[in-house]
């Protein structure tokens, strides 16, 4: 957020300004009354005795008018200097004002801050972190209260929701298994007619899309289970096996599927089943989306505390502005593409929650007709 849009900019602003028209409104007013007490004439502004024995000499002596034009010019002089230095006191005041509105300002929204921190890294997944209150029992510490309670109302209807939607799924998979075995089973009957064949095999690939579907859906909502059975696992050959069992896709293309890992073992803390489909589904997209006899390569690069993993294609890329939009669940670019290459739309998201099950982070670097490449980050397992 830019600085002169902030909170902290305004207080300081309005409060510099307020300052600064408060004062100029009583130099005007110290200066007014001086000005009507230096454009009285001598006599009026001295005491009566004085007065007379002035107006006496007045009439006796001509050089007392001189007298007279010489202190009314010291007055004068003395009301500009008064306004010189009454200037200078509001500008000074001007920039204490500005500094100390600023230095309250920032102590005031530190708390305002501190919450906005802590509400950026609350998502879906972690409802049930709370903001800690300050104890001070003032409107912040009730806006605190009143955003966990929030967070608490939500997260339960984020159970309620994915309990509802394992449960639907659950119940779908025995009928559609029912379906497709019976349509498999007619079609293994070589009596029935060509016609009544293919609407058999249309009916059976549609039940087939619908069970992967409702696997995808099934597997989204149980997630946060397989987060206890984590292992040590070997990276390099988790790898090898995936490359191994897309040989039937990349080999109908006629691509390699090339892996550069280092030659020593790494090791990370993962489900191998779920960082399998994570990653497969990645290569899997990789392949379908690359031209035939071409290369897709997965490099394997580690730090300190990172695995990182590249995987680039030479496909048709994908515009920037999709590049956020590919991670969310049923979104495809091209609807009609999708449909030839098949899938439910939920594989990218998929690999997305497993990746960050796994305290990792996918990212997509690419441009229009110019490849495709994604980085997957792993922790390493130090243990």
């Amino acid at each position: 957020m830019k600085f002169h849009k902030s909170i902290n900019f305004k207080l300081t602003f309005w409060y510099g300004l307020v300052t600064f028209i408060s004062g100029i409104i009583i130099l005007f007013v110290v200066n007014f009354i001086y000005v009507r007490f230096v454009n009285q004439t001598l006599e009026d502004v001295l005491p009566g005795p004085i007065r007379q024995r002035f107006l006496t000499l007045e009439h006796d002596n001509r050089g007392n008018y001189r007298i007279r034009d010489l202190l009314k010019e010291i007055r004068e002089n003395d009301a500009k200097q008064i306004q010189k230095i009454s200037l200078f006191v509001i500008t000074g005041n001007l920039l204490i004002a500005i500094s100390g509105g600023y230095i309250l300002a920032k102590q005031m929204l530190r708390p305002i801050k501190r919450i906005n921190k802590e509400i950026s890294e609350i998502e879906a997944k972690n409802l049930h972190r709370k903001i800690p209150q300050s104890g001070t029992n003032d409107e912040i510490d009730e806006l605190i209260g009143n955003f966990n309670n929030m967070t608490d109302r939500l997260q339960k209807s984020f159970e309620v929701q994915g309990e509802f939607v394992a449960n639907a799924s659950h119940e779908l998979k025995t009928p559609m298994a029912v379906l497709m075995t019976n349509i498999e089973t007619a079609l293994m009957n070589k009596k029935i007619p060509i016609d009544t064949k293919e609407y058999l095999e249309t009916s059976l690939g549609t039940l087939s899309n619908m069970n992967l579907l409702l696997e995808d859906l099934l597997l989204l909502s149980s997630l946060e289970k397989y987060k206890k059975s984590f292992e040590t696992i070997d990276y390099s050959l988790l790898l090898k096996k995936l490359i191994k069992s897309l040989e039937l896709i990349s080999e109908k293309k006629k691509i390699e599927v090339k892996l550069i890992t280092p030659e020593e073992k790494i090791t990370i803390k993962a489900n191998p089943t779920l960082l399998n489909r994570a990653i497969s589904n990645v290569v899997e997209n990789a392949i379908k989306y690359s031209p035939e006899k071409s290369v897709v390569e997965i490099q394997v690069q580690e730090t300190a505390t990172n695995l990182i993993t590249n995987i680039i294609d030479n496909g048709p890329g994908i515009e920037k502005k999709y590049h956020k939009q590919i991670f969310e669940r049923f979104f495809r670019i091209d609807d009609s593409r999708s449909r030839k290459t098949g899938g439910s739309g939920l594989g990218l998201a998929i690999s997305k929650e497993i990746i960050e099950l796994h305290s990792g982070e996918i990212m997509i670097e690419s441009k229009k007709e110019k490849g495709t490449t994604f980085v997957i980050t792993l922790p390493l397992d130090t243990n």
